[in-house]
């Protein structure tokens, strides 16, 4: 909920600078809703494994799931802008990749202590 409020906020505060004037909520509402579902149904990429397999192997398809999911969300994103697929694809793997790991990471040093 908050990255669509955020959204919303940021569509509306560049639309503003762009032009000088407010923008009506009319147009920064259809925007902040598809980030709000948008995060609502990529943060259920990682989390499905858990509701259909056990917690020693859900793991590791969540990993896999969610690398393979920022793989092809970079392709999708290359196909529309317009750009290198391979690198649009290579760019979002690493860098959502690191973040997904570094949470994974970041889970089993908390569940250590």
């Amino acid at each position: 909920m908050s990255m669509g409020v955020g959204s919303f906020l940021t569509e509306q505060s560049v639309s503003e600078f762009k032009t000088h004037h407010d923008l009506p909520l009319s147009k920064s509402l259809p925007g902040s809703l598809v980030m709000f579902f948008s995060y609502l149904f990529s943060g259920l990429i990682p989390l499905s494994p858990y509701i259909f397999l056990p917690p020693s192997s859900a793991l590791w398809f969540s990993v896999a799931l969610s690398l393979s999911s920022l793989c092809l969300l970079g392709l999708i994103n290359a196909r529309i802008s317009g750009t290198n697929l391979f690198r649009q694809a290579r760019r979002m793997l690493i860098l959502g990749g690191s973040v997904a790991v570094s949470g994974v990471f970041l889970g089993v040093f908390l569940k250590g202590i």
